[in-house]
């Protein structure tokens, strides 16, 4: 199955594309025909200069697919890496860790009950089938070993109910994918990689959009000159394509 949109993780681009102060970039088109963006929300956006500040990270990366690419080559993502900036941090050692075994069949509640306490954000996520698109609630975990756990429920037959995960049994079937926080150099601190999509997802898992909240889980600084934040996201297709996107925010030192 393939779909016509696609945010990929979590919790995620070949030439720059035009920013704006919102942190959204413009779409960029790869050599396929592709056209990928990604977003990303650091809040609040007035920070210290030189000490880390708590704060709420969102980020988001999308595919518009080319139409005339059959569905075996280039209509999905396999890969997606996002690249934050130095002055933001994302810190697995705030909060406390899991390391689940779910299974399509996980509802939220289970996911709550087995990864509650590691819990670091929510989101909203779609997914595909010859109908339409199937819209998805979002669970972010902090995985042992700097992994990032990102759980998807997807309402294929009922509307999208996202309210009280810890009791909340609805939803169709799930998808999870496993990232992993690496360092990175430059003007980025930290990078974010999720590998085997394509292999992982029973559906093709689109649009997909998380918020990153818990204590001092997401810091950040209005540190450089430029007061600018950076994100730069690639997608790698199934057709091997890759497709980079960047993307800069405004920040004020408070």
């Amino acid at each position: 199955m393939r779909i016509s949109r696609r945010y990929a993780a979590i919790f995620a681009l070949a030439a720059a594309v035009g920013l704006v102060a919102t942190g959204l970039a413009v779409a960029n088109t790869a050599s396929d025909g592709n056209v990928s963006s990604v977003k990303f929300i650091e809040a609040p956006n007035k920070a210290p200069k030189t000490k880390f500040h708590k704060g709420t990270l969102t980020l988001g990366t999308k595919t518009v697919f080319n139409p005339a690419l059959p569905a075996s080559n280039g209509g999905d993502t396999d890969r997606v890496q996002l690249w934050v900036d130095d002055d933001i941090k994302i810190n697995p050692n705030a909060a406390p860790t899991c390391n689940p075994a779910f299974s399509s069949g996980t509802t939220m509640a289970q996911a709550m009950a087995a990864c509650g306490n590691a819990k670091v954000g929510v989101g909203r996520s779609h997914s595909a089938n010859t109908a339409g698109n199937i819209p998805g609630c979002v669970l972010v975990f902090n995985g042992t070993n700097k992994r990032v756990i990102l759980f998807s429920r997807l309402f294929s037959s009922a509307p999208l109910d996202c309210a009280n995960p810890s009791s909340n049994n609805g939803g169709d079937i799930s998808v999870t994918l496993f990232g992993k926080l690496k360092h990175a150099s430059g003007d980025y601190g930290t990078r974010l990689d999720v590998p085997n999509i394509h292999a992982t997802v029973p559906a093709p898992l689109g649009d997909f959009t998380a918020k990153l909240k818990r204590k001092s889980y997401i810091t950040a600084r209005c540190h450089d000159g430029n007061h600018k934040w950076n994100v730069k996201g690639q997608h790698t297709y199934t057709d091997g394509v890759n497709s980079v996107d960047k993307v800069k925010q405004s920040c004020k030192v408070s």
